[in-house]
């Protein structure tokens, strides 16, 4: 094992730290009746961590980080050689759509080229805007554009001009579905005004920078996941660093 991560341009100072966790895992599983194959999934080794960090009083987190590094590399090096182990992040069995998302995602896909992963977020809003309107007691064929505007008008109280906008197009898309289908007799689709988001736009600043400076002093940096959130959250609020780009420096 060592030899194939050392081929996979792993460091040996690396190698041993993670040498160190296999076999703590081992004897956990030993001590559990466990086979150890079994249990080379996330799920599993976050229970492993959590009970090596009470047993040796350490943070639980740290631990988890360490030893989920450690063993999936241990979980893929054991795949590379022939040895059949679990999937380490099982699939979510997502929600079943109801039967007029779903032909409306069969519509995008066959006749617009949608890309699965793009009406996933799509259908979330499309189901809260046909929830909202179930809950309004209004039936698609007699949809209008005011149900549409105050549908829009309840996200502008809670999203950004950018989001709402974004939104706005999704609704369209299902407005245009459902004149095509037959549903809706009208075409309202043309009608859906979004929110101006102008190119380079920056976002309002959110908090004082009074503010910011107690969230920062309320944070223990006496421990690395403090001085770590303490850093993450520095860059953040000086130079404007978005959750993604701030995240992954530290990944």
């Amino acid at each position: 094992m060592a030899r194939i991560w050392r081929e996979n341009g792993l460091r040996w100072s690396t190698i041993a730290v993670y040498l160190q966790w296999v076999p703590r895992f081992q004897a956990y599983c030993a001590r559990r009746g466990l086979a150890e194959e079994t249990q080379l999934t996330r799920h599993a080794v976050a229970g492993f961590a959590r009970a090596y960090a009470r047993t040796r009083h350490i943070e639980p987190g740290e631990a988890r980080r360490t030893a989920e590094i450690a063993l999936r590399a241990w979980a893929r090096g054991l795949e590379t050689l022939g040895h059949p182990v679990p999937q380490w992040t099982p699939p979510v069995a997502g929600p079943t759509l109801p039967p007029l998302l779903q032909e409306y995602v069969h519509y995008r896909r066959q006749h617009r080229g949608v890309a699965a992963s793009s009406l996933r977020s799509e259908v979330q809003y499309l189901a809260r805007f046909v929830a909202w309107l179930r809950t309004r007691r209004r039936p698609l064929v007699r949809l209008t554009l005011t149900d549409v505007d105050e549908f829009i008008g309840v996200l502008r109280a809670r999203m950004s001009r950018k989001s709402v906008a974004a939104v706005c197009s999704m609704l369209r898309a299902f407005l245009r579905f459902l004149h095509a289908s037959g549903r809706l007799p009208t075409d309202l689709a043309t009608s859906v005004l979004a929110p101006v988001v102008r190119a380079g736009e920056r976002p309002p600043r959110a908090l004082p920078w009074a503010d910011v400076r107690r969230i920062l002093r309320g944070i223990d940096r006496h421990t690395r996941r403090g001085r770590r959130d303490y850093a993450l959250l520095l860059l953040m609020a000086a130079y404007g660093l978005g959750s993604a780009e701030g995240a992954w420096p530290a990944a």
